[in-house]
């Protein structure tokens, strides 16, 4: 397996509290201890299925995709600045950096 495909773990009956016990093998594999924060999230599989996943994993990549936006507004604005001067050489914008005056 590459890891991106589902594993089953087996099945979970909800108790009558709406309690589910995840299986042993299933909290091994991805590290869910005792006192872990999980988000469960629902939509999939017609309406008729739920995720869950550590509250920690998301807060992770929420910080990943947050340095990245970072990165990409420095570049969007670097890129702005340069056409920007470009502009300011080049204000008719023939190539020619005449300042817009005649030739």
């Amino acid at each position: 397996m590459t890891g991106h495909e589902p594993i089953f773990y087996g099945a979970v009956t909800v108790g009558e509290r709406g309690q589910v016990v995840i299986p042993q093998q299933a909290r091994e594999a991805q590290g869910i201890k005792p006192g872990d924060k999980m988000l469960v999230l629902g939509g999939g599989f017609g309406g008729h299925g739920l995720v869950m996943i550590k509250a920690e994993a998301v807060s992770g990549l929420l910080a990943r995709l947050s340095e990245r936006v970072s990165a990409l507004e420095k570049v969007f604005r670097m890129s702005a600045e340069h056409k920007e001067q470009e502009q300011k050489r080049d204000p008719d914008g023939d190539g020619d950096q005449d300042r817009g005056q005649g030739r």
